[in-house]
């Protein structure tokens, strides 16, 4: 009788660590709202810390930019509108992409535009009760500015996503 009891005692002392062991552990999940992110050059995970959309006038017309920045890089997408859909780029100068980094003394631009670099952002939720967007995008973009050939001629994003994004 005496070993049935330290055996209940054993269990139970092992019931307890078990229970507060796994009382104590918690997975937490955050998530960005607003987000955007991308596969930059097919290695490198890209991460917004701010960003925005709001209307610009282009020749005297009412266009939409997206803006994302994480402090040394910057993506601005410029479209016709924020309405669902998909925009291509590398066709026009009303739909293109602009992407600037700043790396050291060197501040490089990158862009699509007529017969430059190519891409295409899809619009695949326009929520204007909210006044927000989300959806998918992947562009390549081309060197504009001749800073340093040991520079990439192109920045790729691939893998892109944006969600919940404020439009002003």
């Amino acid at each position: 009788m005496n070993n049935f009891k330290r055996t209940i005692s054993y269990l139970s002392l092992f019931l307890i660590a078990m229970t507060v062991l796994f009382s104590s552990c918690t997975q937490e999940i955050t998530f960005r709202e607003p987000a955007l992110q991308g596969e930059k050059d097919s290695t490198n995970f890209w991460l917004a810390f701010d960003v925005r959309a709001y209307p610009v006038e282009v020749d005297k017309t009412i266009s939409y930019a997206i803006e994302a920045t994480n402090g040394t890089d910057k993506i601005i997408f410029q479209l016709p509108s924020v309405n669902k859909g998909s925009y291509d780029f590398g066709r026009n100068d009303v739909r293109k992409v602009t992407f600037t980094s700043i790396l050291g003394v060197n501040i490089l631009e990158y862009t699509t535009g007529i017969n430059r670099g190519n891409g295409r952002l899809k619009i695949t939720e326009s929520d204007m009760d909210n006044q927000t967007i989300s959806g998918e995008f992947y562009f390549e973009a081309i060197k504009t500015n001749e800073v340093d050939t040991i520079f990439a001629d192109t920045v790729r994003f691939r893998k892109g996503l944006f969600y919940k994004i404020p439009v002003r």
